[in-house]
């Protein structure tokens, strides 16, 4: 395939963290939207929180960060418009390097990929601390590390799942209950779920393949055609956690590309906030620093420093941390999950997996109006826990259009599992 050159970016951006929700954008709060993807102005009322703040609570002084590396992600991120067959969006980029993070005993901005990653990803025999790499991009994932193309088709045979072929040198697997595509070689898993209002194999097929295309150089990269997203990425380099993507957390209104990323040393937690302002605009420091002294939330920050280099406003904090050996805060359960369907039901089942409680699994109908409500059949009725094999079976009642099953962890922690749409 050659190379083609970049059409218009289209940008979706990122709400409150830790709360997965789906990119399907037909039903509200849902799976993998969690890092989802509403608008800037979502993002700015949830991440911002994280921002190093500098007011009297927090003390002004230099920080060091910990040097990093190139952004070696953005080989797996293709341009817009470099691919033929559908029209691919790149919204915001979520990437963390698992083998990498250190854990702390608060979480910190590390357990926001994990839940994201967790809830996300069906399960290919591997668990998420085990990848080296793994990068999100709309409904697209890349999964680097110690792979191997015969544990991943172990993890799906006993699942919905049927080979779809090859493509270049990757095997295909695929199913279409709710459209899915992977492909794996050896070193990488790649994973698409279609969304929008016509789902396909062929949609969610065509994700992986521009994921394949961009790691191997055969079409242009978004780096390559978007000088914008090249310059901010450069400047974010290659920490442990990172979240490049459009306009957001930004008080001022005025920046065209953020990014947030953090490294935790020792028992020191860095967390970095890169703001990319327009050509021939001067980053209004004083002006940063009013918005975020009149931002009333909890410090999470000891000691804090803003600065400009170029276009860049970089805002940079650190805290002290506890480091822990195992992650803290809410689990989400890596499974695939399934739908067989009858005449007036269909059946929702766990196929291959870690387990998940069956009183935080909620199964909710859509109507046609968008309108969700609880299905009268839930997991608990039948399971105290539930794993491989373990199923339900739903009447979708006459105005039913969507089946969501939701993971509700805890209390204020929700994220879409499944969403299936009813022919």
């Amino acid at each position: 395939m050659t190379k083609l050159s970049s059409r218009s970016i289209e940008h979706y951006s990122l709400p409150t963290p830790l709360v997965p929700m789906s990119d399907d954008n037909s039903t509200t709060h849902s799976r993998r939207q969690v890092m989802g993807w509403v608008g800037a102005s979502a993002m700015l009322s949830g991440c911002v929180r994280s921002l190093p703040p500098l007011g009297r609570r927090v003390r002004l002084g230099k920080v060091e960060p910990p040097p990093v590396g190139s952004p070696i992600y953005r080989d797996w991120v293709p341009a817009p418009g470099a691919v033929e067959d559908t029209t691919f969006r790149v919204p915001d980029v979520l990437t963390a390097a698992p083998t990498r993070v250190q854990h702390v005993a608060e979480g910190g901005l590390a357990a926001f990929p994990r839940a994201v990653f967790e809830s996300g990803l069906d399960w290919f025999g591997f668990g998420y601390d085990g990848y080296d790499r793994v990068i999100k991009v709309g409904a697209a994932y890349a999964l680097v590390g110690d792979v191997t193309p015969e544990t991943v088709a172990e993890a799906l045979e006993p699942t919905g799942y049927e080979s779809g072929g090859q493509y270049e040198e990757y095997r295909l697997f695929e199913r279409s209950d709710v459209p899915r595509t992977v492909a794996v070689r050896p070193g990488a898993v790649l994973f698409a779920t279609a969304t929008g209002p016509e789902p396909s194999t062929e949609r969610s097929g065509a994700l992986v393949r521009a994921l394949a295309d961009a790691d191997a150089d055969r079409i242009d990269r978004h780096h390559e055609a978007d000088p914008d997203f090249r310059h901010l990425s450069r400047a974010v380099g290659d920490r442990p956690v990172g979240w490049v993507g459009p306009a957001s957390l930004d008080p001022t209104e005025e920046v065209v590309a953020g990014a947030i990323s953090e490294t935790v040393e020792g028992t020191e937690a860095y967390q970095l906030v890169h703001l990319l302002y327009p050509e021939g605009v001067e980053p209004p420091i004083r002006k940063l620093e009013r918005a975020i002294e009149a931002d009333e939330r909890v410090a999470v920050s000891d000691r804090a420093e803003l600065h400009s280099e170029g276009r860049l406003a970089i805002v940079e904090g650190v805290r002290g941390v506890k480091p822990v050996a195992e992650p803290s805060g809410p689990a989400w359960p890596q499974a695939t999950w399934g739908v067989e369907t009858g005449d007036e039901s269909v059946t929702l089942r766990h196929e291959a997996g870690e387990p998940a409680r069956a009183d935080g699994l909620i199964l909710l109908r859509v109507d046609s109006a968008g309108e969700r409500t609880l299905a009268p059949t839930k997991f608990a009725d039948r399971y105290d826990r539930v794993g491989p094999g373990d199923g339900i079976e739903v009447r979708l009642g006459e105005d039913t259009r969507q089946l969501v099953l939701e993971y509700r962890p805890t209390e204020n922690r929700r994220g879409r599992l499944l969403s299936y749409r009813v022919p």
